[in-house]
């Protein structure tokens, strides 16, 4: 009976062992699997908060230009504008000089046929 007891004892141990060491494994899928679907769920909102960054930067850089873009339209046509004053005043000159010239021609044509008279 002794030997019976001790027998099965014996048993009921190695089945426990048996089902603890299944427990376990189970347990340590369970975890990595747990492991692996917070990992996911950490990265998923990590990437969400860099795309959200990533779009905020895009949209500066584009203001940025923008902004960067009038200036030098602003810039270009004060440019333009001066250089449009500075021919037009060198035009402006030349025909004014072009006038005496030509009065000063018809002054001596005038001069010289009432001499001649």
């Amino acid at each position: 009976a002794l030997l019976k007891a001790a027998l099965r004892m014996y048993h009921v141990r190695k089945e426990f062992m048996v089902r603890m060491y299944h427990v376990r494994k189970e347990f340590v899928v369970q975890r990595q699997a747990a492991i692996k679907i917070e990992a996911a769920m950490r990265m998923y909102h990590v990437r969400k908060e860099f795309m959200a960054q990533r779009q905020a930067c895009i949209v500066l850089q584009r203001v940025v230009r923008g902004v960067h873009a009038r200036k030098q339209l602003v810039e270009a046509k004060a440019a333009v504008t001066t250089l449009q004053a500075v021919v037009r005043r060198y035009q402006a000159r030349k025909r004014h000089a072009l006038l005496l010239r030509e009065r000063k021609e018809e002054e001596e044509a005038e001069r010289k046929r009432k001499e001649e008279e």
